[in-house]
């Protein structure tokens, strides 16, 4: 289509507002979801962006530190997963609870052991996180660092005083129960 006599593509609309097909889509309904801050939240835990979790909760846009999705995770589990220690830190220092589970029962201990994030171990254990806590499937920190082979974080958790057969005495079980149906 030819344009002439100073014609504009998108004939006259605000030059900064998105143009399809000639539509000015500021003009539109918004019909997809806005991220409430809650999500944004998360994701900025889980990124890594201090910056946006201060401002996050400077601000009051998110009044739960320990808002959680679907799945029970929360900020300091998201940022325990990815080592974000400077997050995990901030998250602590005002109010995050460091033994809040997941919908399977994993605390940050859990996520963090299991990802062999030594520095945020260290930081959630001086943090009084409970080091024998079971989630769901009767699994400690311990044992899910032992499970992936982070032998510092594994000397770490029992240097500390965390109990090596309680994960063993719950396989064990597990096993028993299986082999007594069969």
């Amino acid at each position: 289509m030819a344009l002439g006599n100073g014609s504009t593509p998108n004939g006259g609309v605000n030059e900064k507002a998105p143009v399809v097909n000639g539509t000015n889509m500021e003009t539109l309904p918004r019909t997809g979801k806005q991220t409430d801050p809650n999500t944004a939240f998360l994701r900025a835990a889980r990124a890594g962006q201090l910056d946006k979790i201060q401002e996050y909760l400077d601000s009051g846009t998110v009044r739960d530190i320990n808002t959680s999705n679907a799945n029970g995770l929360n900020a300091l589990h998201l940022a325990a997963k990815d080592g974000h220690v400077d997050i995990a830190k901030e998250l602590l220092k005002r109010g995050a609870i460091v033994d809040a589970a997941t919908k399977k029962g994993n605390t940050a201990l859990h996520i963090a052991s299991l990802a062999g994030q030594e520095e945020v171990v260290k930081l959630l254990v001086q943090h009084d996180a409970s080091l024998n806590v079971q989630s769901q499937n009767g699994f400690t920190p311990l044992y899910m660092a032992a499970q992936e082979n982070h032998d510092v974080v594994v000397k770490y958790l029992l240097s500390k005083g965390a109990n090596q057969t309680l994960a063993t005495e719950v396989i064990y079980l597990i096993h028993n129960k299986v082999i007594k149906y069969y």
